[in-house]
C-alpha cells in the first residue's frame, strides 16, 4: 500500500516541485467507533510545530485515507473543507457544517495535501468505521512518525530497496542525512558495501530544477 504507483507517483510529481526527494511520514490504522464524535478539524502539516502560515503555494506533504470499510455520511467518513488547500485560513474558522464527507467505497483512496482542513466524521451508525492513513512529505523535514525506531534495523533489511529508501534510508535532500563523512545512509543498512558519493550531484542536479542558487553551485561543480 505504501508502494502504491500511482498514489507514489503523483506523490512524487507533486511535491518534487519544491523538493529534491521524498520519504514516508506515517503509516497508522484509523477506527472510529460507534457512537464517536467528530474529530476536530486540522491541517495535517500542522504536525510541524501547529505553524499557522506556511506559504499557500509551497507544499511539503501529500496524505492518503485508504478506505477498509465503505465510507458513509452515517458511519463517520472523513469530512473536508473544499478549496482549503489554496488559502490560509485557519482550521478553527470552520464548522462541521462547512465540510462535506469524502464517502466512498472500501478499497478506495482519497488523496488530499498537508493543507487541506479535514477531520474524521461522526459515526452514527452500529458498526466501526476503518481506514489506512499513509502520508509523505518532502525530504528535509522530519517525519512525523520515527521511521527508524518504528522499524527494527533487522525488519527494515528485509524491505525492498525502494521502500528502505522511502522510510529514510537516503539523502533526503542534496545535504540532507549524510551519515559520518559524508556517506550514504544505507550504509546502516549495510557496512560492508561500498557506496558511490555522487547522488550528492545527483540531488543537486534535481535541486537546481527549483532553485537558482542549486543552479550556479551545480553548474559550478560540473565544469
Amino acid at each position: 500500500m505504501v508502494m502504491h504507483p500511482t498514489v507514489l507517483g503523483a506523490t512524487r510529481k507533486f511535491l518534487c516541485r519544491n523538493s529534491s526527494n521524498i520519504q514516508l511520514n506515517l503509516t497508522q490504522v484509523i477506527c472510529i467507533d460507534p457512537g464517536q464524535k467528530a474529530q476536530f478539524l486540522h491541517r495535517d502539516e500542522g504536525a510541524w510545530d501547529w505553524y499557522d502560515h506556511f506559504p499557500v503555494n509551497f507544499h511539503i506533504e501529500v496524505s492518503t485515507i485508504w478506505a477498509m470499510d465503505d465510507f458513509t455520511e452515517e458511519n463517520g467518513a472523513t469530512r473536508v473543507i473544499p478549496g482549503s488547500h489554496k488559502h490560509n485560513l485557519l482550521p478553527l474558522s470552520f464548522t462541521q457544517a462547512d465540510s462535506l464527507a469524502a464517502e466512498m467505497k472500501k478499497g478506495s483512496v482519497l488523496v488530499y495535501t498537508g493543507k487541506t482542513i479535514h477531520g474524521g466524521g461522526e459515526n452514527k451508525s452500529k458498526a466501526s468505521r476503518r481506514a489506512l492513513n499513509i502520508d509523505y512529505c518532502v525530504g528535509w523535514v522530519r517525519q512525523e512518525e520515527n521511521q527508524y525506531l518504528s522499524i527494527p534495523i533487522e525488519v527494515a533489511k528485509t524491505f525492498p530497496d525502494d521502500l528502505q529508501r522511502l522510510i529514510g534510508y537516503e539523502m533526503g535532500a542534496a545535504s540532507m542525512g549524510y551519515v559520518r563523512e559524508f556517506e550514504d545512509p544505507r550504509v546502516a543498512l549495510y557496512p560492508e558495501e561500498p557506496f558511490d558519493q555522487k547522488f550528492f550531484i545527483e540531488l543537486l542536479e534535481k535541486s537546481s530544477h527549483f532553485s537558482n542558487i542549486a543552479k550556479s553551485v551545480y553548474n559550478y561543480v560540473k565544469k
